[in-house]
């Protein structure tokens, strides 16, 4: 059950990156098939089959959209993780750690608390806090950009 700053967060990034990144595609809660990890045993077993980002953002001709399942095989460009208040900062960076080891380009980190998000780079010691303060990110990597104050103006 998501509270409801993280459901304000999901919804209003989703809507930025849209329309602020032309030839994107961003879907919410997309389950991810993990089989095709090289050693599935080491990450938790609720990751075993698949996992489901905040956000998964695509380029636009990288998903099939005209077939629907309820389990996707293509990985995206970046995921996007939002802490809800039962979470763990450890957990969803151990998270972005695996999405780096399936081949995705780019993981952020969302922490609503400190209006902040921590852009990864592949891993853990690699990655680039924004904040109100450094509020425009432009992700190479994915390919999106975004200003942060407009993301956490309620």
């Amino acid at each position: 059950m998501a509270a409801k700053h993280h459901a304000f967060l999901q919804a209003k990034l989703s809507s930025l990156l849209i329309s602020k990144n032309p030839g994107k595609i961003v879907l919410t809660e997309l389950s991810i098939s993990t089989l095709s990890l090289p050693n599935p045993a080491k990450w938790r077993s609720e990751w075993q089959n698949y996992v489901k980002p905040d956000l998964a953002v695509y380029t636009q001709g990288q998903i099939d959209m005209t077939i629907d399942r309820t389990v996707a095989v293509e990985i995206p460009d970046l995921v996007i993780e939002i802490l809800s208040p039962q979470q763990y900062i450890s957990y969803l960076v151990e998270k972005t750690e695996m999405y780096f080891e399936m081949g995705v380009k780019s993981a952020w980190v969302v922490v609503p608390p400190s209006h902040s998000i921590n852009v990864f780079l592949g891993d853990r010691n690699r990655n680039r806090p924004y904040s109100p303060e450094t509020p425009l990110i432009r992700d190479k990597r994915a390919g999106v950009t975004i200003n942060i104050k407009e993301l956490f103006s309620y």
